[in-house]
């Protein structure tokens, strides 16, 4: 069911931000008289034909583009056809698909701002300074999910995001941990930001001590489905020590692990149920993906948590005033950021020779879907929203590079046509035309490559077909 319903909501989505693009180029053709020959959703089979005077309106099978086919499109021998009009003209009618791009964008963004408090979290990739803004912080938040007061915590409580710590910002989770490995006994000062408001709190609270006198067992959270020590080991034992050895650091954990990969290793294995330990004998195999156990676990230290941010990167937590202008601002905000972003990430690639965040970054319909699906999965619908905003306006910002094929680089054309005062061959403006399409048909095919590799796509197919036929 989760599958179906991701299926719509992908084809809902994309479907309607072409069909509003395309709408925006009709309808600018319509206002300036040139002639439309064919108005169509999606790409290959026709699944609906309809023609109104003059144009064709249809519907093709694969939702994942559109177009608008105007008269005099590709040619010069329309008198009151697209090549034969002025540059006003054309620059009217090729950004109008942007332009609607952006009003809907606009048009969810306001939506999720009043439904939302006015409050936008994002990972922070460049620095920015949002406009328009009542409250802006930059924090690395640690959110609290549990304590063992019985060990001494005080003030820390279940639901805390701390993004200070004795006047401090919390620059990574290492920093975190070190400060608590610093402090264990000591009161300390913490800063917590309400997540609802934006509001900043400052309370006194005590470091508690470690559980199991001392020492950094580890408590095992789930487990992949290539996992090779499920029959030895199960979700929620608590790992107190390999062949003797007790953790008394979190990296002696996965170093020990690495000594004994390959080999049986003697398990000292907690029950917090019945409360007693039990050695277990679990057949090691040799560390695949730097996965020894295929596990994903934690460790036992008195406070659990979460991050929001991988690595060490900070979130923006931004509330815009309430005002008219704040979905404006927001539109704003977010195609200069998301550029910004982007260009940062490319540049760190290009100096670093690792392009795999900047590849994170860039996706094509099969990450859309992936996003979809996780909505689904975890039912947080309300997300959709700002999805399609974004999705809406990165439409936006695309279209308008100047690429040949593109509606920016049709602006260029027409641009440079207008500025030498007379018109480019029309062979030369197709072939130009042909070669920016190949170039975005290979650059769609990459970005197909890279999100099915990213998504682990075929893996899921082959063990889907494993779990059908039975073996």
């Amino acid at each position: 069911m989760e599958s179906i319903i991701t299926v719509v909501l992908f084809i809902v989505i994309l479907g309607f931000l072409v069909f509003i693009h395309e709408l925006g180029h009709f309808t600018a053709a319509k206002l300036s008289k040139i002639p439309v020959d064919e108005f169509a959703i999606g790409f290959g089979p026709v699944l609906f034909s309809k023609k109104i005077r003059e144009t064709v309106y249809r519907i093709r099978a694969l939702p994942l583009g559109g177009f608008v086919s105007l008269e005099g499109e590709h040619s010069q021998n329309s008198p009151n056809g697209f090549r034969n009009r002025s540059f006003l003209i054309k620059f009217f009618v090729l950004i109008a698909g942007v332009f609607m791009n952006t009003l809907a964008a606009i048009f969810f963004l306001a939506i999720f701002l009043s439904t939302h408090n006015r409050i936008f979290f994002a990972e922070k990739y460049a620095d920015y300074s949002f406009n328009n803004v009542e409250k802006s912080y930059e924090f690395f938040p640690i959110n609290i999910l549990n304590v063992q007061k019985e060990l001494g915590w005080t003030g820390f409580e279940k639901g805390d995001s701390l993004v200070e710590i004795n006047g401090e910002k919390i620059e990574s989770e290492a920093k975190f941990q070190k400060f608590i490995d610093d402090n264990r006994g000591r009161e300390v000062e913490i800063t917590t930001i309400n997540i609802e408001t934006l509001d900043l709190t400052t309370k006194s609270a005590t470091i508690g001590d470690l559980p199991f006198n001392g020492h950094y067992p580890v408590i095992i959270d789930a487990f992949s489905s290539t996992s090779k020590v499920t029959q030895y080991l199960s979700v929620g034992d608590i790992i107190l020590a390999i062949n003797g050895d007790y953790f008394d650091t979190r990296a002696e954990f996965k170093e020990k692990l690495d000594e004994v990969q390959g080999t049986t290793a003697d398990f000292l294995i907690y029950n917090e149920q019945l409360g007693i330990e039990t050695n277990v004998q679990v057949p090691l195999p040799e560390k695949v993906n730097n996965q020894v156990l295929g596990a994903g676990f934690h460790h036992l230290e008195g406070i659990e948590y979460s991050v929001l941010s991988s690595g060490s990167k900070e979130t923006f937590f931004v509330q815009y005033k309430n005002n008219v202008l704040a979905p404006f601002s927001f539109t704003y905000d977010m195609a200069l950021y998301q550029m910004k972003s982007l260009g940062g990430l490319i540049s760190n690639a290009v100096d670093t020779g690792d392009f795999s965040e900047a590849s994170k970054a860039v996706g094509g319909p099969l990450a859309v879907g992936g996003q979809v699906s996780e909505i689904v999965k975890y039912q947080i619908y309300d997300v959709l929203i700002i999805l399609t905003a974004l999705i809406s306006l990165s439409f936006a910002i695309f279209n308008v590079l100047p690429i040949p094929a593109l509606d920016g680089g049709q602006i260029a054309i027409a641009a440079a046509e207008s500025i030498r005062g007379k018109r480019i061959n029309d062979n030369t403006v197709n072939a130009i035309n042909f070669a920016g399409f190949a170039f975005l048909m290979l650059l769609s095919l990459l970005i197909v490559i890279k999100d099915i590799n990213q998504l682990n796509i075929i893996p899921s197919l082959v063990d889907a077909a494993k779990g059908i036929i039975g073996r």
